[in-house]
């Protein structure tokens, strides 16, 4: 099984900097003196750059259960791998915001029993189920 985080959440900054892209462009056509236009054009590359940079390090980020253990991947460039074996995992936590409840998001952490340490990965789709199926699988 693996786990991503979901792009919901980044959707709207691409929306918004389109719709500033357009008025931009419309200004600089339209109006007159056109330093309004590029100011917009200006802000909407600026949101869509800071929503590409969120899109790229949600793609870095995986959970995946092989067979008994769980790993933890983050990183674009540089990829970190946290692993550790199911039977030791001591704590399974989901958290959600009334807006990712509104979205069919969640938090999942998880931590090592005896460690204080957690692995969260924020908003992913449907965190309850992806925490039955993890619970499931730990041998008994």
């Amino acid at each position: 099984m693996v786990v991503k985080p979901s792009s919901k959440p980044i959707l709207p900054y691409y929306i918004f900097a389109g719709l500033i892209m357009i008025s931009g462009a419309y200004l600089l056509i339209e109006v007159k003196p056109a330093y309004y236009g590029y100011v917009c054009l200006g802000l909407g590359v600026l949101i869509d750059l800071y929503a590409a940079m969120k899109h790229i390090s949600l793609l870095a980020t995986k959970l995946t259960i092989e067979g008994e253990n769980v790993h933890v991947d983050t990183g674009f460039l540089t990829k970190a791998r946290r692993s550790m074996p199911l039977r030791k995992l001591g704590d399974v936590h989901v958290e959600q915001t009334v807006m990712q409840r509104m979205l069919g998001l969640g938090n999942l952490s998880i931590s090592a029993a005896g460690e204080s340490t957690r692995h969260t990965i924020e908003n992913i789709d449907s965190p309850q189920d992806v925490c039955d199926k993890i619970l499931n699988s730990i041998p008994k």
